[in-house]
């Protein structure tokens, strides 16, 4: 039985999810990403930079032209500058034009600009006179330049405007080019000229310094306030989970309506737990004395035939796969019973649910264990064609053992699908727990073994990080964060996690299921040789391509 049941959410969910959201709608037009991080932002924001110093240069450009006929200068000095700001507006002009389609500004446009704005500052400089204010007026293009996050433009910008004055200074003193500024230098002595020209190349380097230290320490502000707010998001969300649990916890351990009713074999107890589609009772065989735990089904949900059918299949589902990592189904009932009930093996012990409130994460050693005992149950079940859908820390059991080691089991197949059959009880809906189903499911499209592949590998994330990989404030949150973005590296997220695990919960959290592990044993083998540090180069490798194509969030 499934205890998060999201039938009646079904259509919500299905339009969320295939729609990004539009707060990041202009960020993935101009990005060509699903995936948002501050660098993502910055250039975003260096875009809009771009447009502002577009719009200055050409009205500054106007402005000089505007008033050369109020001047009375050199005249080829003059027909110097207008073609050099000709060139600069053409090159400005074509970035400019390049901008106008999402993702149509490259790193080539800065580099083009960079160089026709320098070229016009070198115009300009020559005509009002090399230690003239036209000089300083360059620091403009330098700020602007050190601003950009790519390395290359910001060099290039703000080299060629500071060189710039020392290069028409030399040229000028050793008579290669004849001054023709407004201020021409032969009126300052040479130390003098030397001394204005190295205050300018201070004031460029100061500006320099402090643009790319205004970037640094507004990147590392954004990227904090990200830390931040997912780290909120994801407290919010074991809250969220912690009150869930509390509350089931309330609801069991007493008397329930069928307390003392004989079902079959077996006399029923108390209440061990509720869900959306039924309850379970201890219970003792009226014969053998042998305990049990009794499934039933509610009798709210007995005029519906999907659900009862749906309940009668998971305990033939159950019953026909043994294995001593899947909870074992000792009878079922009949048409004769009065309720459709099962009748399962009783498990002492905790679920992993439970552990996790406990501690908030696990050794790695412990999960690796418990990774590979699930994993061994799930595989039988997909060799017999069937696909829990809904594996989570609710479902899966650890049961006391004499020795004290225990064994995983997995529990509630009541979602699963018969993958070699059309028939699904789900009409191709999404059902299942948000926070751990796959991509493809979220959409309500259909799934295969490798839904359950991605559910176990974030039950291995949630339980060595000790937060979940997927947040949000709602169910559609929920669904459209599992679709669309990545979560943080194990590693960053909790540094005690070995890195080679970052590149093995990659692969098994890889949002096209055929970018991840084919099988739960293949999940299971990778997470044990993470342990030894001993990771494939063939997973280390589709690892670095899907981290490529969707940047991890930290």
């Amino acid at each position: 039985m499934t205890r998060l049941d999201l039938e009646e959410t079904t259509a919500t969910m299905a339009t969320v999810v295939d729609k990004p959201a539009s707060s990041h709608g202009q960020a993935r037009r101009v990005l060509g990403s699903d995936v948002i991080t501050p660098r993502d932002a910055m250039r975003l924001e260096e875009l809009q930079s771009t447009k502002v110093f577009v719009l200055a240069s050409v009205g500054l450009g106007v402005a000089v032209l505007t008033s050369l006929p109020f001047m009375h200068a050199d005249p080829i000095a003059k027909w110097v500058l207008v073609c050099g700001i000709a060139i600069a507006g053409l090159g400005i002009g074509w970035a400019a034009w390049s901008m106008r389609r999402p993702g149509g500004y490259q790193l080539r446009h800065s580099v083009f600009m960079a160089a026709t704005a320098a070229l016009g500052g070198y115009t300009a400089i020559y005509y009002f006179g090399i230690l003239s204010a036209a000089s300083l007026a360059t620091g403009m293009g330098i700020f602007f330049f050190a601003l950009t996050q790519r390395q290359l433009p910001a060099v290039i910008g703000c080299g060629a405007a500071s060189l710039g004055p020392i290069g028409l200074w030399a040229l000028v003193g050793a008579g290669v080019l004849e001054d023709r500024g407004m201020i021409p230098l032969g009126e300052m002595e040479l130390l003098n000229q030397i001394i204005l020209l190295a205050l300018v190349q201070l004031v460029f380097l100061v500006t320099y310094v402090i643009a790319r230290g205004s970037r640094r320490s507004r990147l590392n502000a954004t990227e904090e306030l990200e830390l931040a707010v997912r780290q909120i998001a994801q407290r919010e969300a074991l809250l969220d989970e912690a009150r869930r649990e509390l509350d089931r916890a309330l609801e069991v351990g007493g008397p329930g309506r069928f307390t003392d009713q004989v079902l079959g074999s077996f006399r029923l107890g108390v209440v061990t737990g509720r869900g959306a589609m039924g309850e379970v009772y201890e219970a003792v065989h009226t014969e053998t004395k042998e305990l049990a735990a009794v499934k039933l089904l509610n009798r709210s949900v007995l005029g519906d035939p999907e659900q009862v059918r749906r309940f009668t299949r998971e305990a033939n589902i159950a019953r026909a796969l043994v294995t001593p990592h899947i909870v074992r189904v000792l009878e079922v009932g009949d048409d004769c019973a009065p309720l459709p009930y099962i009748a399962m093996e009783l498990l002492r012990g905790e679920d992993l649910a439970q552990m996790l409130r406990r501690r908030r994460k696990l050794p790695v050693e412990f999960v690796v264990r418990l990774i590979r005992e699930i994993g061994s149950g799930v595989h039988i079940a997909h060799e017999a064609g069937v696909v829990h859908r809904d594996l989570k820390p609710q479902n899966l059991f650890l049961q006391r053992t004499p020795d004290g080691m225990g064994v995983w089991k997995v529990l509630d197949f009541g979602v699963s699908r018969l993958v070699d059959n059309e028939g699904t009880l789900t009409k191709g809906q999404a059902i299942g727990t948000p926070t751990y189903m796959a991509p493809e499911q979220a959409r309500g499209h259909a799934v295969d073994r490798t839904a359950d592949v991605f559910a176990l590998s974030v039950v291995a994330y949630r339980s060595l990080t000790g937060l979940p990989a997927f947040t949000g404030k709602d169910v559609p949150t929920i669904l459209h964060n599992v679709v669309y973005s990545v979560p943080s590296r194990p590693s960053l997220v909790a540094p005690d996690v070995p890195p080679a695990f970052d590149a093995v919960l990659v692969v098994g959290l890889a949002k096209r299921a055929e970018d991840r592990f084919a099988t739960a044993l293949e999940l299971a083998e990778a997470l044990d040789a993470a342990a030894r540090d001993d990771v494939p180069a063939s997973i280390r490798e589709r690892a670095e391509a899907l981290m490529h194509l969707a940047p991890a969030g930290g």
